[in-house]
């Protein structure tokens, strides 16, 4: 533990010296960002080191989601390289994300969802990186079907249309119909804009809506 906080007082240095990248500038106390920022880096990098090496792919999906300026590069690439030197102690920064985010459950759904793209980045799904996922829906608090519905989105051999669309009981053609109506509804780029999705988050809703899609097209021809 004493490890760990010495590690977040140095990325904290780094970090409170940059600005945000652009996905994590919020309009809050700099004290919440710098924590939001590091939590974020610290997961993704953490996430990428799971399965024992960290590839260019995964480092690649990380710069894609989260949009680095180009004149943060260097300070958060410190921030990143120095949490992915191995996976020891990211339960403190997942918790420290719930903290802030423990009525914005959104928030933390989107964050988990990032990480999976992270991980499957390099198109295999290890089970240390299942282990990691895990433990952070359980600290965010993130349901066990909304896990389901990211895991079988992400991970080709666990892919479930009914987890998808978040059936987990018989349902009719109409009840289906209106499920996907309503999923199309909250799930709608512009709609989540309007909520306040940062832009950068908009290419992760569009895979979810296009899973979405795909899952519906296969229940209803069944």
């Amino acid at each position: 533990m004493a490890e760990t906080v010495s590690v977040w007082r140095r990325v904290a240095d780094i970090a409170a010296r940059s600005a945000p990248v652009s996905w994590l500038r919020r309009p809050e106390d700099p004290t919440r960002t710098t924590t939001f920022t590091i939590g974020v880096i610290a997961l993704a990098a953490k996430i990428a080191k799971a399965d024992g090496q960290v590839t260019p792919d995964e480092v690649a999906v990380f710069r894609e989601i989260f949009h680095v300026a180009p004149e943060d590069e260097a300070r958060v690439g410190q921030v990143y390289n120095l949490l992915r030197e191995d996976t020891a102690g990211y339960e403190v920064y997942a918790q420290q994300l719930r903290t802030l985010f423990d009525h914005e459950k959104s928030v933390l759904k989107d964050i988990l969802d990032a990480l999976f793209a992270i991980a499957m980045a390099d198109g295999e799904f290890h089970e240390n990186e299942e282990a990691f996922l895990k433990t952070c829906r359980e600290i965010f608090d993130v349901t066990p079907s909304c896990y389901r519905e990211i895991k079988a989105r992400w991970v080709p051999d666990a892919w479930d249309p009914l987890a998808v669309l978040g059936i987990e009981e018989e349902i009719d053609a109409d009840g289906l119909r209106a499920r996907y109506r309503q999923l199309v509804r909250d799930n709608h780029p512009d709609r989540l804009l309007a909520k306040g999705l940062p832009v950068e988050m908009i290419e992760l809703a569009d895979r979810r809506m296009a899973d979405i899609n795909r899952a519906y097209a296969e229940l209803a021809a069944a």
